[in-house]
């Protein structure tokens, strides 16, 4: 192999190492944007279940109210 194929091998090398990197990286920026997609859906859920709970507790109360009158 002459100096300028080994050269040229090196920096190929090179260059795939700098780009399985910067895959990696993205990698991670999409792992961390989906947990945090996630975690907002999860809030939501929990807010709307919130929500919801309160809202049935208010109609049993009317319903109560309604009753005794």
């Amino acid at each position: 192999m002459s100096p300028t194929e080994q050269e040229t091998a090196r920096r190929r090398e090179r260059e795939a190492a700098r780009r399985a990197e910067r895959q990696a990286e993205k990698a991670e920026r999409a792992a961390a944007r989906a947990e945090r997609k996630a975690e907002r859906i999860r809030r939501e859920q929990r807010r709307l279940a919130f929500m919801r709970r309160r809202r049935r507790l208010r109609a049993d109360d009317v319903t109560v109210v309604e009753e005794s009158a």
